[in-house]
């Protein structure tokens, strides 16, 4: 193996500080020779002349450039011509955690993505911090610590911008903590993540069935998709060195195994849907958002009419969106949560509210 890179100059250390040198980086990562990156490219090309190119599908545009560059090659074929023998290698390998790994996971630094902090939770990535919060809204937070080796969490809560959830949003935060609990007592070895999604939007399903939201089983509402108007995205994903460990990949690689990506509303959206091993780790995240904009549609097309009760459901739009996330490891037998216990309940946020207020 050889580690390529750049060597800092001193004017680089004026701005950066001292940094490991490419010696020192290549000796951490049992790695014996080192050149520079500017030798690269003829370094591929000598080795292209006895066998392929063997090269993981670039995320980021500039990296793609890069590729384009390097290989000599046109950047609309870069991701195509991607080894898919060694991104099934890197997967198999980072998928199960070791020992050193889950230490990491189980704690946190600096912020691992841009946050989610939002009093309009019904947009699922809200990045726009320019709202003003109200009495009677719902505060979303999602947010993540990163350790310094770059291993990233990945936790949400939702709470009353005032002192007390009201009446409807303790009703639907009701469904969403029995939403998590269903989820949390599916998880494990063996088991199928998509049987896990499942099991959470069932509880979803009968949750408005009670409130009088919905008309029908349960099993055939979550069967034909109907509960995604209320929980358009996936219960999970898996998380390691980056926050949504390498979708870069591909989700479908990564994330799916013998079974094919659903076409249904909603289910497209999970990330992660295969069989669970012990060594994986992944998040625990359901939600349930009153989308306008998605509601009217699907009302226009009539659609599901004979299960969603569309004239009852308009009553309940500006409920705006919750959600609650975790992280967990697969263990051996069963799983267990990541970092320390949150009591979400209803009484100990609101109790913790009243603290803070």
């Amino acid at each position: 193996a050889t580690l390529f890179g750049t060597e800092l100059t001193v004017h680089d250390m004026i701005w950066t500080g001292p940094r490991p040198s490419l010696g020192d980086l290549a000796e951490l990562s049992g790695i014996a020779r080192t050149a520079s990156f500017s030798m690269l490219a003829e370094h591929l090309g000598q080795a292209a002349k006895y066998g392929r190119i063997h090269y993981l599908k670039p995320y980021r545009a500039d990296t793609a450039e890069n590729f384009s560059r390097l290989l000599g090659m046109p950047l609309e074929q870069v991701g195509a011509w991607a080894s898919l023998e060694l991104t099934k290698a890197v997967i198999a390998v980072r998928e199960i955690k070791a020992e050193e790994e889950i230490a990491e996971l189980d704690a946190g630094f600096s912020l691992s993505f841009s946050s989610i902090a939002t009093p309009r939770g019904e947009i699922l990535h809200n990045h726009d911090y320019g709202a003003v919060c109200e009495e009677g809204q719902l505060f979303l937070l999602d947010a993540g610590a990163e350790s310094e080796s770059g291993y990233a969490g990945d936790l949400t809560t939702t709470f009353p911008v005032g002192q007390h959830f009201t009446s409807r949003q303790k009703e639907i935060y009701t469904i969403l903590r029995a939403m998590m609990e269903a989820a949390i007592q599916k998880t494990g070895p063996g088991v199928r993540f998509l049987d896990v999604h499942l099991a959470s939007a069932r509880v979803l399903a009968q949750g408005l069935v009670d409130l009088g939201l919905y008309v029908g089983s349960p099993d055939e509402i979550v069967a034909l998709g109907a509960h995604a108007l209320l929980f358009p995205h996936g219960v999970g994903h898996m998380i390691g060195l980056d926050v949504h460990d390498m979708e870069g990949l591909g989700e479908d690689l990564v994330g799916y195994d013998d079974r094919p990506r659903s076409e249904q509303f909603g289910l497209r959206s999970l990330r992660l849907a295969k069989i669970l091993k012990p060594g994986m780790t992944h998040t625990i995240e359901p939600g349930i958002y009153f989308i306008p904009g998605l509601f009217e549609l699907w009302r226009s097309e009539k659609k599901f009419e004979h299960m969603i009760r569309y004239d009852r459901l308009a009553d309940w739009m500006d409920t705006g969106g919750m959600r609650i996330e975790e992280d967990w490891l697969i263990m051996n037998a069963g799983a267990r949560r990541l970092g320390p216990l949150l009591d979400k309940s209803i009484e100990a946020i609101e109790a913790k509210r009243r603290v803070m207020d």
